[in-house]
């Protein structure tokens, strides 16, 4: 992402934000491919700069088309237990998020012990996670979406970095766009290791140690330039809490003042911890956070990056096991990405609770009578 001036826009460009007229009226949305018509009526609304990101090459697509069965891939049909079946492969994406995870904790760590953080080097790293998500990102939203015993603040990093990616990638963001968004997102929360240990563990907080521990934005951005980290990533660091309707902190920033790349941050921060931390102390599965994420649109987050999100990730993420009305259990193998709430299956177990072929598929979107009625896990 990057801005231009009207001058140099060229044709086939991609509109990064909203824009606006004199009248914060949006004259242009975000994601609008540029035309002769585009750069006239820029003209003609006296906009001198827009921001822009090239069209990034190949669009990443599942690997299905509407055959399902002759396009199974080889990362989809796996052996477990003896047997054949359909679920997506994560054992390769896993072993690298767990590597990511010790990286940005080392990472944390030199901040907290007042060290100059490499960001060359994690630059490196996000670079292999990066192409392990383009390789498989199906395996890495599932695991973005896990619990584990340990909820540290880096694996919390690490989730809010893939799924930060993976909205990238649906956006059609360069490659270098998504690197630098996912090297934010790891960042994100580095503040926190210059605040007083105890507001991270505390339940309760007064309203005067909330305030302390808002800080950790300014801290993380402060502590990110001097350690000469490029302004467009540091400014994620900042701006992940700034909301769309000006109520955010720690500037109350409105929509047009906050970044694309801490848009998406923003958004994919809060979804990780309502699944981690829950909602009003209750936690939740992916797909009762994406209703609540599309409940904020337009007062926290901006619209069209929430859409963009919720079909990137989906209610129901690529492995997610799920109980359907008549009885049978299933797994969550596709999305449907123009009915999210129907997506794709393959069957576990039959209505009498015995295992079914394990390779049987039930796609919801031809299924009138059978909806998803829980969701039971994520293995």
């Amino acid at each position: 992402m990057f801005n231009i001036q009207i001058t140099e826009l060229k044709e086939g460009m991609k509109i990064a934000s909203n824009v606006y007229d004199s009248n914060d009226n949006i004259i242009i949305d975000m994601g609008s491919i540029v035309t002769k018509s585009t750069i006239e009526l820029l003209k003609k609304n006296s906009i001198e700069k827009v921001s822009v990101v090239e069209l990034i090459e190949n669009k990443y697509e599942n690997n299905f088309d509407n055959n399902i069965k002759d396009q199974l891939n080889k990362k989809v049909i796996i052996e477990e237990n003896g047997r054949n079946i359909l679920k997506i492969d994560s054992e390769k994406a896993s072993d690298i998020n767990n590597l990511t995870i010790e990286k940005t904790k080392n990472a944390y760590n030199t901040a907290k012990n007042n060290g100059s953080v490499n960001f060359i080097e994690l630059k490196k790293d996000v670079d292999i996670m990066l192409n392990s998500i383009l390789e498989n990102r199906e395996a890495h939203s599932y695991l973005a979406i896990l619990k584990r015993k340990d909820e540290s603040i880096y694996k919390h990093a690490v989730d809010v970095a893939a799924l930060s990616a993976i909205t990238a990638i649906e956006m059609n963001l360069t490659k270098a766009d998504i690197a630098n968004i996912m090297l934010g997102a790891l960042l994100h929360d580095i503040g926190k290791m210059l605040v007083q240990e105890y507001l991270l563990k505390k339940k309760n907080l007064t309203a005067d140690e909330i305030n302390m521990l808002k800080r950790h934005a300014t801290h993380g951005y402060k502590l990110a330039k001097r350690d000469n980290l490029e302004d467009n990533i540091a400014d994620i660091i900042l701006e992940h809490h700034e909301k769309y309707d000006g109520t955010g902190y720690p500037f109350g920033k409105g929509n047009r003042d906050i970044g694309l790349y801490s848009k998406i941050v923003s958004i994919s921060n809060k979804f990780n911890n309502l699944i981690v931390n829950g909602n009003d102390g209750l936690i939740c599965t992916a797909d009762k956070a994406m209703k609540i994420i599309i409940s904020l649109s337009k007062k926290d987050f901006d619209m069209d990056i929430v859409k963009h999100f919720q079909k990137a990730i989906g209610f129901y993420p690529n492995n997610t096991k799920v109980k359907l009305s008549n009885g049978q259990t299933a797994r969550v193998i596709q999305q449907n990405t123009n009915l999210p709430l129907r997506p794709i299956l393959s069957i576990e177990k039959n209505e009498d609770g015995t295992d079914a072929n394990y390779l049987d598929i039930l796609d919801l979107s031809k299924s009138n009578n059978v909806f998803i009625k829980e969701v039971l896990y994520y293995v």
